[in-house]
């Protein structure tokens, strides 16, 4: 598989789980705390399970690598702050990525 089916594949799966189509790819115009969420979690799934760096990724979503590694520094707190659903999408994501 290369990079773009990857990467492809993660976006479909946060898409899903997080029921936002649009709001992910359009940073940073996109606020809401969903859409922010989100991003989170493709950038998290991204770097932890495809392995990708802050460089690719901030191409790929149209984000500086210094926004891209601030989110994965404050992945953590993130989590803690956002609350229940947050870390059930967390789950969800990470167990539909690690069966397929």
């Amino acid at each position: 598989m290369c990079k773009k089916d990857f990467f492809n594949r993660i976006l479909a799966v946060v898409e899903c789980e997080t029921e936002i189509n649009d709001g992910i790819l359009q940073c940073p115009k996109t606020k809401t705390r969903e859409a922010v969420d989100a991003r989170y979690l493709l950038v998290y799934f991204l770097n932890h399970f495809a392995g990708f760096d802050a460089s690719y990724i901030a191409r790929s979503l149209r984000m500086t690598p210094q926004g891209i590694r601030k989110m994965l520094n404050t992945f953590d707190d993130r989590r803690k702050q956002s609350g229940k659903i947050f870390e059930i999408t967390f789950q969800r994501i990470k167990n539909a990525l690690e069966t397929n």
